[in-house]
C-alpha cells in the first residue's frame, strides 16, 4: 500500500465498524471503540439501590403509571456509585461529580429488582474537568447478556493501549476483530488498530473474516482520523 493510499485509508472505518457517531432515538450513539479511544480513563462501577417499601412503592406506581424509572432512585444510586476496576488512567480514577449517564429504562428496573449492577463507564475531560463519555446507548451492564464478554475484550484493549504496540498486540487485536461476532468488541480491536496505524490489518480482517461478521462491514478503504478531532461530545 502506497502512502498517500495509506493516509486515504487512515479515509471510513471511523464511520463503520468504529461507528465514531450516528443518530440513534433522541441523540446521538457512540461506539465502544470511540468511547475508549476519546477517553483517558475506563473503569468499572457498581451501583447499589436501597431496596426499602417506600421505594419499592415508587417504582410500582411507576410502571402502574408507564412513566420511566424515578429519577430520585437513579440520582441517589449514580451518586454512591463505586469504582470496583480501573482498566486504564489509574491507578486511581475521579469519577465526575455529579454523575449523570443514560440508560434504558429496562435496565433500571432489572438493576432495581436485583438490588445492584455493574457497569463499565469511560471518563474524558472537558474544560479540565472529569466528564462521562455516553450516547443514548448508555453503559456496558451486567444487566445485558455480552457484559462479561464486553469486559473481557476491554481487559484486552487496556493491555494494548498501555503497552508499545507491538507485534504481538497487533496480531491478537486483528485476530479478534476476525473472529468477534459482537459488535461493540469488533470496534475496539479496529479502535486500537486505527491508532496504532494498522491499516493493512484491518483491510485483511475485512477481507478474512466469516460472512456476515462485524469486520465484514469495514469499508474497502478504511478511515483511521485520530482524536481529539473526533471526540466532539
Amino acid at each position: 500500500m502506497t502512502p498517500r493510499v495509506r493516509g486515504l485509508s487512515l479515509a471510513a472505518v471511523i464511520l463503520a465498524i468504529v461507528g465514531w457517531r450516528s443518530e440513534a432515538q433522541a441523540g446521538p450513539a457512540y461506539s465502544l471503540g470511540r468511547k475508549a479511544e476519546c477517553s483517558e480513563a475506563a473503569v468499572e462501577i457498581e451501583l447499589a439501590f436501597d431496596r426499602s417499601t417506600a421505594n419499592d412503592r415508587l417504582v410500582s406506581r411507576a410502571a402502574a403509571a408507564r412513566r420511566t424509572f424515578p429519577d430520585a432512585l437513579k440520582s441517589r444510586a449514580l451518586g454512591a456509585a463505586r469504582v470496583t476496576a480501573v482498566f486504564y488512567g489509574g491507578p486511581t480514577v475521579a469519577l465526575p461529580k455529579p454523575l449523570d449517564v443514560y440508560l434504558p429504562d429496562r435496565v433500571w428496573r432489572a438493576a432495581y429488582a436485583r438490588g445492584r449492577f455493574r457497569a463499565l463507564l469511560f471518563v474524558g475531560r472537558h474544560s479540565g474537568q472529569p466528564r462521562a463519555l455516553f450516547g443514548v446507548e448508555g453503559l456496558p451492564n451486567d444487566i445485558d447478556a455480552d457484559f462479561n464478554e464486553i469486559r473481557a475484550a476491554l481487559l484486552r484493549y487496556a493491555r494494548w493501549r498501555e503497552g508499545r504496540r507491538g507485534a504481538a498486540d497487533v496480531a491478537e487485536a486483528e485476530k479478534l476483530l476476525v473472529t468477534t461476532s459482537n459488535p461493540s468488541v469488533a470496534t475496539l480491536a479496529a479502535s486500537f488498530l486505527c491508532t496504532a496505524g494498522r491499516a493493512d490489518e484491518i483491510l485483511r480482517a475485512r477481507r478474512t473474516a466469516p460472512p456476515g461478521s462485524p469486520a465484514t462491514q469495514l469499508p474497502p478503504e478504511p478511515s483511521c482520523p485520530p482524536p481529539p478531532g473526533n471526540c466532539d461530545w
